[in-house]
Order: structure tokens, then C-alpha cells, then sequence
């Protein structure tokens, strides 16, 4: 019996894998890539209910996918996201097991718009939270989908209030960054707050300035922003705080309050 059972498991296993070569021999013909990526982008589409377009999609080893030009578009009909490449890593089991997990999103040079009418209304984003956190499971508009983190490599970002007037200083209401990288793993929680962890970002504001490396901890929802801890540093300069951080979105415009309550280091040059 013993005997049967390893033969079985070879040949199980000799299929699986021959399968998964035939798998990956066949996502190397431009045919089923533009198929897979007319596929994909009508699923988005269908599921996000904006406009979705992927030019190409390749399955790579270690369960691993690349997708060539990507855009997604926001509810007003706004470029969200343009990105030459994004490639994720997933989790084996669930591609049998919902929810669909990715261990890992990577995007290489994207350009991302972040966008909102006024300080007291949703980001462009939000659509994308709130089908990904859909308290009806049955729902056919539900993204059964669980992103661990996101990595982004020399990326674009602007923030925009569209309501706020433009300043000719550092204004974040109007801003954009530049040559982006971090390491950001997230989790939704309940549709409208989002746990954060940003590690190793880096990056140049269209002003001129310049972190050489931080990382922050935080806790967002549609009005209040908790950071526990958070680290910057420039070229000459650094900021250490730790316990709570708040900021209100529609608070008149008082940027902090209770800021850098203890445990705080100020260095600047």
C-alpha cells in the first residue's frame, strides 16, 4: 500500500509540474498574453466599475506575474494610476482557496494621482478600499483579493485638494513627489481604515526637498490620521517621534495636533 501511495505521489507530482511548464511555455506566446490581458482588464473593469487596461500579462517562475502597461482610471473618469510595470508574487494556495492573496505588488516607474474635492470628501482611491473590503461576501462587485504590501521603484506621486488654493511654498495640498521608492505593507480594516507600515522611502518633492530615508507607521481612515511612530532624514537633518501623531482632515486647516507627543528627537541644519 505504502509502495502505491509514493507512486501515485510521483505521478501527481510529475503532471503538476509538467502542467505548470506547459503553463508557463504557453504565457510566453504573444497570443495568450494579449488574451490573458483582455481578460484581466475586463475583470477590473467589471469589479472596480472604472476602466481598466493592461497592454501584456506573463506568467514568470516562483508564482510570479508581470503586467506591462497598466492604467486604471478613478470614477471621474481621472488617470489613478499609469505604471510600464507592475509584477506580483501570489500565493500558491490561493489560487484554490479565496481570498486571492499577493504576498507582493511591485511597480516600476508609476505614475499615481491622488486626488479629492475637498477636505471633508473621499479620495479618488476609495472605490478601490471599498470593493476590496466589501462586508457582503455574496456580492458580485466585491474584489475577493488580499494584497500583503506594495513595493514602488522610481515612482511618480502627486496629491491634489482641488478646492485649496495654489501656494508658491511647500503646500501639501498641491504637491507631487518624485523618484518614489518604498516598501509599504498594508491591511483594510473595516472599508474605511487602513493599517500602514512604510519602510525604506525615499524620495524628492517638486519644491526641492529630499528624504534620504524614512519609515512611519499609521493608521488612516477618512478624517484622522494616527502615526505612532515615524523617522525622516535628510542630507543634514533628522526627525525621530514616537507615541501619537494626529492629523484632521477638516480641521481648518491646523496641520497637527497633539504632534510628537514623547519620545522625541528634532536635528535640523
Amino acid at each position: 500500500v505504502i509502495k502505491a501511495l509514493k507512486k501515485i505521489s510521483a505521478v501527481v507530482i510529475a503532471i503538476l509540474l509538467c502542467g505548470y511548464m506547459l503553463l508557463l511555455f504557453l504565457s510566453d506566446l504573444p497570443f495568450v498574453q494579449h488574451r490573458l490581458a483582455r481578460t484581466f482588464s475586463h475583470t477590473i473593469t467589471e469589479k472596480l466599475g472604472t476602466e481598466a487596461n493592461i497592454d501584456n500579462i506573463q506568467i514568470g517562475l516562483f508564482n510570479s506575474i508581470i503586467l506591462t502597461g497598466v492604467e486604471i482610471k478613478d470614477k471621474n473618469n481621472g488617470k489613478l494610476l499609469k505604471a510600464n510595470k507592475i509584477s506580483a508574487k501570489i500565493k500558491l494556495r490561493s489560487l484554490f482557496i479565496s481570498p486571492l492573496t499577493i504576498r507582493t505588488v511591485e511597480l516600476y516607474e508609476a505614475n499615481i494621482n491622488l486626488t479629492k474635492e475637498r477636505d471633508d470628501s473621499d479620495y479618488n482611491f476609495q472605490f478601490i478600499i471599498d470593493s476590496l473590503s466589501q462586508k457582503d461576501n455574496r456580492s458580485s462587485k466585491k474584489l475577493d483579493l488580499n494584497i500583503k504590501s506594495i513595493i514602488l521603484n522610481r515612482c511618480y506621486i502627486s496629491h491634489n485638494i482641488q478646492d485649496k488654493p495654489y501656494k508658491n511654498v511647500f503646500d501639501f495640498n498641491h504637491t507631487a513627489f518624485k523618484d518614489v521608492n518604498a516598501s509599504i505593507g498594508f491591511k483594510i480594516i473595516n472599508g474605511d481604515s487602513v493599517d500602514i507600515k512604510v519602510r525604506n522611502i525615499a524620495f524628492s518633492e517638486k519644491n526641492g526637498f529630499k528624504l534620504k530615508h524614512g519609515y512611519a507607521n499609521a493608521s488612516i481612515n477618512k478624517n484622522t490620521y494616527k502615526i505612532p511612530i515615524i523617522q525622516l532624514e535628510t542630507k543634514a537633518s533628522y526627525i525621530i517621534a514616537e507615541q501619537k501623531a494626529e492629523v484632521f482632515g477638516n480641521s481648518n486647516d491646523k496641520a497637527f495636533h497633539n504632534f510628537f507627543k514623547r519620545h522625541s528627537t528634532v536635528c535640523l541644519y
